[in-house]
């Protein structure tokens, strides 16, 4: 199926791993009493987009929330209590990777189709390139700079995609799979086989960190510049010094997942990751201890994650919908009042 076919070409280029093998709450009937406060995160389940796996999520400015799918790209206004196929100018492909810029455009990622672009308040996309390639993440700098992790190694435009270069000098694995650019601009680049790559420089040059191993999913920085790397079979790993040297988070310490889809931080630095059967993960202590966070979570395939601009945490499961929760910070969380 398509929706595996991300995975598939990682396999192709030889990473030869297996597969490690929701429904919405029920509503109170009408009473005149307070909502109860939940004792714990507890996640609701949205009315969609239901249009295959969802493999990424993305919000603008306004807060409307876009998310990949096997089959597209779909936009909801109301965070997720109602959904439209946002495609046209897109060819039907997998999306793998939403962004939205500082000026409000959005950037989808697709399967051997390259980049797309919606500008803001617009319903239609056109091709920015670059061209036959799987886009697997997108990630800007403070400059603006757009940088693309394909199927063909990673790629760099300057100008706002109207022109994109190579940008792989030391970069030895053809396959970029992750990125994450710190607050002083230091770019990290997950590959299929090779670990993870940094870059001072812009991504004019790479050197290799001190993890080797690959597939890297997932890379994520907190706000004290810990960089988390979440793998395909290894699990989760961090690191205190730019990836000089890593630590990997323990069973022992509550972590269990080996496949590690995407990791997501909040402004208090709580960190959570997703992965193949576990659902969610959260740690409050920068990525030493874990507890697996599930309640009402019906999908446990849970490809990616996403933070409103009001810190909900919002997932996109294998199911097709997507889900949120309450604030994921407080414990017991806060009450969500109203999410429209």
């Amino acid at each position: 199926m398509r929706q595996f076919s991300k995975y598939a070409a990682i396999i192709m280029f030889g990473v030869g791993i297996a597969w490690l093998s929701g429904c919405s709450r029920e509503k109170d009937p009408v009473s005149s009493d307070p909502p109860s406060q939940p004792k714990d995160i507890e996640w609701v389940k949205t009315a969609g987009p239901n249009a295959g796996a969802v493999f990424c999520l993305a919000f603008d400015s306004a807060g409307n929330l876009f998310a990949g799918t096997d089959s597209g790209v779909y936009k909801s206004l109301d965070k997720g209590q109602n959904w439209a196929p946002f495609t046209t100018g897109l060819p039907g492909n997998a999306v793998y990777a939403l962004s939205v810029d500082a000026n409000d455009r959005v950037y989808a990622g697709l399967d051997a189709s390259g980049l797309f672009r919606s500008p803001a308040g617009s319903d239609t996309w056109v091709n920015v390139g670059p061209a036959n390639r799987s886009v697997w993440k997108i990630a800007f700098n403070a400059a603006g700079h757009i940088f693309a992790a394909t199927s063909g190694g990673l790629y760099r435009s300057t100008d706002q995609a109207a022109a994109w270069t190579p940008a792989n000098n030391g970069l030895s694995d053809s396959l970029v799979l992750s990125l994450a650019i710190s607050a002083s601009g230091e770019i990290f680049a997950g590959s299929s086989l090779k670990g993870v790559f940094r870059s001072s420089d812009n991504g004019n040059n790479w050197s290799q960190t001190g993890l080797p191993i690959g597939a890297i999913l997932a890379l994520a920085i907190d706000g004290e510049g810990r960089l988390f790397a979440g793998t395909l079979g290894a699990g989760l790993y961090f690191s205190t010094n730019r990836g000089t040297s890593w630590s990997w988070a323990l069973p022992a310490n509550g972590f269990h997942a080996t496949v590690v889809y995407d990791v997501a931080v909040n402004s208090d630095d709580f960190l959570f990751a997703c992965g193949h059967g576990d659902g969610v993960y959260r740690s409050a202590d920068h990525g030493v201890n874990w507890e697996e966070k599930n309640a009402n979570l019906t999908s446990k395939i849970v490809r990616c994650l996403e933070l409103d601009r009001d810190e909900r945490l919002f997932a996109g499961s294998d199911s097709g919908f997507v889900y949120y929760t309450f604030n994921p910070t407080a414990i017991p969380p806060a009450d969500p009042g109203d999410v429209r």
